[in-house]
């Protein structure tokens, strides 16, 4: 008889990863839903800039403009897409590595920010 019964053990260990992977999963998903909402809504990137302004030429700067503007409004709409993705994919490898990308360089734009000196104050008096 041994202590530890591999074929006891393996569906229990199969849930446990079952659930780590969509526990990661989950994680990756916030984490690019919240990068591509400020890439799409705050970003000076040419792309994104050139990207809002023809929104709000096609939607006539109406209240449909706003889902470019407004991060509350934005990040459902990019959220259901990945969600949209993950599954109809089945967790393909590429929604992976853009997951993967994408939160990699919001996490590491956000530290390099919050690790920055503070500005000084000038006080005008």
């Amino acid at each position: 008889m041994t202590i530890f019964n591999s074929d006891y053990y393996a569906p229990l260990l199969e849930t446990l990863a079952d659930k780590a992977l969509a526990t990661f999963a989950f994680i990756l998903l916030a984490l690019t839903t919240a990068r591509l909402t400020r890439l799409l809504v705050n970003d000076d990137w040419p792309p994104s800039t050139w990207f809002r302004i023809k929104w709000d030429t096609i939607t006539k700067d109406g209240i449909w403009s706003k889902i470019v503007h407004c991060p509350w409004c934005a990040s459902p709409y990019i959220a259901v897409i990945l969600l949209a993705w993950a599954v109809l994919s089945n967790l393909h490898w590429s929604w992976w590595a853009f997951t993967v990308w994408m939160s990699v360089s919001y996490v590491a734009s956000w530290i390099v920010f919050h690790d920055e000196d503070p500005q000084p104050q000038h006080d005008d008096e």
